[in-house]
């Protein structure tokens, strides 16, 4: 919701060393063996913190790209979803 409500509260209070920690977690969690739900998420969560960190997209994308066959089709539906938002 940071990205697209525009809280002053959450704007004030979710700092840069707080954007970059979830950003790390969000990584981790794509990397990792982890429900499809907890997956999803973190590429949606990636995808809105990838339009302040240019470099978030790219690395998102190879993920998904290498997951993409081994995956089920609740993670595929997701990554095809954030993959035309990347590439718009």
């Amino acid at each position: 919701m940071y990205y697209q409500i525009k809280n002053p509260k959450v704007l004030k209070h979710l700092t840069q060393e707080h954007r970059e920690k979830i950003t790390e977690a969000c990584f981790d969690w794509m990397i990792r063996e982890e429900k499809v739900a907890v997956k999803a998420y973190s590429m949606n969560s990636l995808y809105f913190l990838g339009t302040e960190f240019n470099w978030i997209h790219p690395e998102l994308k190879t993920i998904i790209e290498r997951d993409y066959g081994s995956q089920s089709a609740g993670f595929k539906a997701r990554s095809r979803h954030i993959l035309k938002k990347i590439d718009k």
